[in-house]
């Protein structure tokens, strides 16, 4: 007798090995979001369901990537600029979290680029 160990993506493909599942399930990451109900999308924005989160976050990326390529989008977003932007007053701290997720999001953005 021999024991295998196999590998189950999110939308049950198998692989042998985890490094080709987790390239299977980051190439087809979308799929995730088909059928979502209205609770699990609150729940993802509550930070309560982190996998459809990151599913959101990475295709509203591949998104805004794809409009900034083909000129839909009228100003492509700059986060180097809103950072060094200080306001007079002081921001909300709903503010302080946005700047904070788009300045490590543009990190991540220029990591990937490299």
């Amino acid at each position: 007798m021999q024991t295998v160990l196999k590998y189950l993506s999110f939308d049950n493909e198998e692989f042998n090995d985890e490094a080709a599942c987790r390239a299977h399930e980051k190439r087809v990451i979308h799929k995730r979001l088909i059928g979502l109900t209205r609770s699990e999308i609150e729940g993802a924005l509550a930070g309560e369901i982190p996998e459809i989160a990151d599913a959101l976050e990475t295709v509203g990326v591949r998104i805004m990537r794809a409009r900034i390529a083909n000129r839909d989008l009228k100003r492509p977003r700059n986060a180097a600029l809103r950072l060094t932007h200080q306001p007079e007053e002081e921001s909300a701290p709903a503010d302080d979290r946005r700047q904070e997720a788009e300045y490590w999001q543009a990190s991540i953005d220029r990591s990937a680029a490299e």
